[in-house]
């Protein structure tokens, strides 16, 4: 994790904090696609659409299947995505938080 020191103050260089978090939720975001791509291929080919499995199921199912890998399909992609939007939001958020904090000490 990398920690800099910004010149608003307490600012997290995320990118570490972001990543870990993008690897750690990639196996539920891989059983939301597959999810997806059951309820739209049942659609397109004109059948009932199945009833939702559980989240540990369609876990065990894609471990049989593909190992534990199988869960974390995608990570590089995932990581290129998420870390810069975290990045980019928490920064703002940062930037805005001081901003407003500096423009309500004037007005006091």
């Amino acid at each position: 994790v990398c920690v800099c020191v910004c010149e608003w103050g307490g600012c997290l260089c995320l990118r570490g904090l972001t990543q870990t978090a993008a690897i750690l939720t990639l196996p539920f975001d891989v059983v939301k696609t597959r999810q997806q791509v059951m309820l739209g291929e049942a659609v397109a080919l004109g059948r009932t659409v199945p009833p939702v499995e559980r989240t540990l199921t369609i876990m065990r199912e894609i471990v049989a299947k593909r190992g534990v890998r199988g869960l974390f399909v995608g990570t590089i992609p995932r990581v290129a995505k998420v870390a810069p939007a975290c990045a980019i939001m928490m920064t703002t958020y940062e930037y805005g938080k001081d901003y407003f904090r500096r423009l309500h000490a004037r007005a006091t």
